[in-house]
């Protein structure tokens, strides 16, 4: 289950279990085993939870770099209908467009791949 999945009652009925669990460090067996998974649980939450909101904002600024394109070509083509195109300045302005989309898409790529796993 994806951190989006899990219901704000699962998570807390995971943290409610742990916090009853505490003491548990002192216990023996299946229940220091217990704590430990459930501590595992709610770490992966946490991260799951984060990388979600990354890929959120790497889709929301996707979302506008594609509307960025999408005005430049649909001023091109308002130009265009118009006759008082400049080929070269349209072009560019795309261009710039593109590229910009082409470096958050690099950065986003180099960053992801580039993060050390998260420590357990």
């Amino acid at each position: 289950m994806l951190a989006g999945d899990a219901r704000p009652a699962e998570v807390a009925a995971v943290e409610q279990n742990l916090a009853a669990l505490d003491d548990a460090s002192s216990e023996p067996g299946s229940r220091r085993e217990l704590h430990r998974m459930l501590t595992t649980h709610c770490d992966l939450f946490c991260r799951l939870s984060e990388q979600m909101a990354d890929a959120s904002q790497r889709y929301d600024r996707l979302l506008d770099l594609r509307h960025t394109l999408w005005l430049q070509v649909a001023d091109l083509n308002a130009e265009a209908a118009r006759e008082v195109l400049d080929g070269s300045e349209v072009s560019g302005r795309i261009r710039a467009a593109v590229a910009e989309i082409g470096a958050y898409a690099d950065a986003s790529a180099t960053l992801r791949f580039d993060m050390p796993p998260s420590s357990e």
